[in-house]
């Protein structure tokens, strides 16, 4: 196996910045961001999200700065709640994890992280990545995430399992904020979203990643019609691509 270089990997992140700048101030004005951190958005992008894939226009971390700006604005708004319970699906290498928990960091807010994936975060089984490039070896999630060590160790809990199987018999105190990222099907979709929305309260967040796939937007739409959210479409343009984000607030 050939693993990446670091001039590969480096190379990969400039275009997700390019593909992430068309599209960022339209993101910044929906969420009234008039500035923040974006090297340190880049750096956790450059980590855990640039990944080396047959499509290399295709690099980007734009939903990192939606859920950065999003739970921003959540926090802000909801100053009297001492402790944030943020529910995932997707953990992938933890891209989207520690955006979270950087933004609760940087905050000052005291919370929780629980993330679902049906691969164990300790699987060597990631091979076109920033730290695989380093090291030249398959790399777990555990590997990817150590340069934002204490960020995990204050606020991630990871999970593992099928969210198909688990979220059935599993109890949870309010969901205050979530980020959908699972196995992309109709029915996961659909259940995590009714898992979600069961205990959240007035102005608590969903965000439905890759909204432009058919059944991730059946299972939205359809959930939507229930008439407790409120909803836009956020979109990014990612080379010759474009990806859509719901982002539903509970009414």
């Amino acid at each position: 196996m050939t693993f990446p270089t670091e001039n590969e990997m480096l190379k990969l992140f400039e275009i997700g910045k390019k593909n992430n700048s068309i599209t960022l101030g339209d993101i910044m004005k929906y969420f009234n961001i008039e500035s923040f951190n974006n090297n340190k958005i880049d750096e956790i992008g450059l980590h855990l999200q640039v990944f080396r894939k047959k499509d290399y226009t295709n690099v980007s971390f734009l939903h990192g700065h939606i859920i950065h700006f999003s739970l921003i604005n959540y926090l802000k708004a909801n100053i009297d709640i001492s402790n944030i319970n943020i529910f995932e699906t997707g953990t992938a290498r933890g891209f989207s994890s520690v955006i979270m928990a950087y933004t609760l960091d940087n905050m000052e807010r005291s919370g929780i992280i629980n993330t679902f994936d049906i691969k164990h975060y300790n699987t060597k089984s990631e091979s076109d990545c920033l730290c695989a490039a380093l090291k030249q070896q398959r790399v777990s999630s555990i590997d990817c995430l150590e340069p934002f060590k204490s960020l995990v160790e204050k606020y991630i809990k990871f999970n593992v399992g099928d969210t198909n199987r688990i979220l059935k018999t599993r109890k949870t105190d309010r969901i205050h904020f979530a980020f959908l990222d699972g196995d992309h099907k109709y029915s996961s979709l659909k259940l995590e979203l009714n898992y979600v929305s069961k205990t959240q309260k007035t102005g608590d967040i969903i965000i439905v990643d890759d909204y432009s796939i058919t059944e991730l937007k059946k299972a939205t739409d359809e959930f939507l019609e229930n008439g407790n959210y409120t909803w836009d479409i956020l979109e990014g343009q990612v080379g010759k691509k474009t990806r859509k984000y719901a982002h539903l607030k509970k009414k």
